[in-house]
């Protein structure tokens, strides 16, 4: 970084300034900071940014950064190291000081002679190289553009996100998603071999980060974000409006074919969404009961001598059981405000149409039809419901009774039938728990369990058997529709969906909810009132910006010479000005 510096003056000559020569060291080399030596404290400060030792250390640091950059972006991406490391803060200041050292073995030996022109031209020429990756890096339009074959394309997607109010202003805010993903800092990177990085996840900011807010706009913030997940929403806990129950169900299958089992396949059970899950030979039901009492006969599973089973209703804190009659229809006055009337058993149903038929054929599966009577007198108002033993239906509304059908059925083996079951019913809310039981029609009973938080068993067989099908259990008490994280390649990361969840305040009134990019919603504030948010990929448009756009003409992509893979392109494109309409349109 430094030139040579000519022979000091023979002895006897005039001195000279040490500002205008440096100190005289008898010829050859003279060190920046040699050469401030005995200056102004300014100068000493610069020549000791502007050494040989301090030019060393920094191209140390920035050779040692960008190896480590290399494995960050190799485990991570390119678009997460370009935000996390390469547009930091403290990447940039390393290149300052790197200007400040180039700089300052210029500047401290100036007035310079004829034969350090070349040594102030190199420095001069880094000096710009560097200033022309930082505005490159920060004031460039860079963008993907989708074009087809003789169709005009003007709009660019932008490596950044939006997200619009759809109200009467449509404001639109751009962001940078990566920030808020919770992705480690370079820092935190270096230190994974002796303190492992958790996978992905969704990932909570301790503090929103507001994007939108005004006067007269709402607030709109970033609460968590979920950089990979499905494309399918799942549900994650929240207490936002509209928030219920929700059960994720993951069976892994063992069989003869599969020794060592198949991946688990993971699918959601909610109240508010889907209730039945027919995975094979299994079928998943989900129901819920307000009833305390109902839960605990639940988990127990007595078994009942009824040959046609029995209906327990759970009602005012009582429990009433009703065993099916030979003889259908049947009523029975349980108390002076309850009845019920059993109309229909068929052991063996076969579904035709819409509706349940008896069909000896089919296999046992008991089902009932049943109307339960509230009130006395002329205000009693009868509610219709099916039963049936081995699934849960729905229930009828929390101000009615709650019904359970057991069968003899449920307890019964029968050697080389087919057929598993799991229930699912949520307690009451001040319980919290999801109580399960399972069967199947080779062995019977299978077993009940609470479920506090996770659970995993086996429904089907066990480690010594051919046959095993084993369960993992996810109970959320409150839930919204969100994400569910996957772990992504790098190169791969665009095939999944981003997720986040924004907060919208408006007033005094607040609301949550999960958008995947490409959709929108309304957002439910706590007083009822909505906000629709649109959550896409942020876009240019050459047209509106500058008034052209561009033509697709050719697209060529030559092969490599075994015709296996693309190893080049090429393309024409023509740039078409606006024309009178749209020009009339946008002014």
């Amino acid at each position: 970084m430094s030139p040579p510096d000519p022979a000091p003056p023979a002895s006897g000559s005039a001195s000279a300034s040490p500002a205008a020569t440096g100190p005289a060291t008898g010829g050859g080399f003279v060190g920046t900071r040699e050469h401030v030596r005995g200056r102004s404290w300014p100068i000493r400060l610069l020549g000791w940014f502007s050494s040989v030792r301090s030019a060393a250390l920094v191209i140390s640091v920035i050779a040692a950064v960008i190896s480590g950059a290399t494995a960050y972006e190799a485990v991570y991406g390119r678009d997460v190291a370009a935000v996390v490391i390469y547009q930091s803060g403290w990447f940039a200041a390393i290149f300052v000081v790197l200007a400040l050292n180039i700089f300052g073995a210029a500047a401290v030996r100036y007035p310079w002679r004829r034969h350090q022109i070349g040594f102030v031209l190199v420095h001069t020429g880094l000096l710009l190289l560097i200033l022309g990756f930082f505005l490159a890096g920060n004031d460039r339009l860079d963008g993907a553009l989708e074009a087809y074959p003789d169709k005009p394309a003007a709009v660019m997607a932008l490596p950044q996100d939006q997200i619009i109010v759809e109200d009467t202003t449509r404001v639109a805010v751009r962001f940078q998603p990566i920030a808020f993903a919770g992705y480690p800092s370079f820092a935190r990177f270096l230190l994974s071999p002796l303190w492992p990085i958790p996978g992905p996840g969704i990932h909570r900011l301790s503090r929103p980060a507001t994007l939108l807010s005004g006067p007269d706009l709402p607030t709109v913030r970033v609460v968590s974000v979920c950089d990979t997940a499905h494309p399918e929403a799942a549900w994650v806990v929240g207490d936002a409006p509209g928030a219920a129950p929700a059960v994720r169900f993951a069976l892994a299958v063992r069989t003869p074919m599969m020794p060592a089992g198949g991946d688990a396949s993971a699918h959601w059970l909610s109240l508010a969404g889907e209730r039945v899950l027919s995975l094979g030979p299994l079928m998943a039901t989900l129901s819920s009961t307000t009833s305390t009492r109902m839960a605990e006969d639940f988990l127990a599973a007595e078994p009942t001598e009824a040959a046609r089973g029995r209906v327990s209703l759970y009602w005012n804190d009582q429990k009433h059981v009703v065993d099916v009659a030979e003889t259908l229809p049947q009523t029975v006055e349980l108390a002076a405000d309850l009845a019920l009337t059993v109309s229909e058993y068929l052991p063996n149903p076969r579904v035709v149409g819409d509706r349940l038929t008896q069909d000896q054929e089919s296999q046992s599966d008991p089902f009932i039809t049943v109307s339960v009577g509230v009130g006395a007198g002329a205000a009693r108002r009868w509610h219709p419901m099916k039963l049936s033993a081995y699934y849960l239906l729905p229930q009828l509304a929390s101000d009615l009774p709650a019904l359970m059908y057991d069968h003899p059925q449920q307890r019964r083996a029968t050697v080389g039938a087919q057929g598993a079951f799991c229930q699912l019913l949520a307690g009451p809310a001040a319980d919290g728990r999801l109580y399960l039981r399972w069967f199947t029609r080779s062995k019977g009973f299978g077993g009940a369990a609470a479920i506090d938080s996770l659970w995993s068993g086996d429904l089907v067989g066990g480690e010594s058997t051919p046959m095993r099908v084993h369960a993992d259990i996810a109970w959320l008490p409150r839930a919204v529709p969100g994400p569910e994280p996957v772990r992504m390649v790098p190169d791969r990361k665009d095939l999944a969906a981003r997720w986040i969840e924004f907060e919208v305040e408006r007033g005094a009134h607040r609301g949550r909810a999960w958008l995947a990019r490409r959709s929108r919603t309304a957002v439910v504030l706590d007083d009822g009132s909505q906000v629709l948010l649109a959550y896409d990929k942020a876009t240019y448009s050459l047209l509106d910006h500058h008034g052209f756009s561009l033509v697709l003409d050719r697209f060529d992509e030559g092969m490599d010479p075994g015709g296996q893979a693309a190893a080049s392109y090429a393309s024409e494109v023509r740039i078409v000005p606006m024309d009178a309409e749209t020009r009339a349109r946008l002014s």
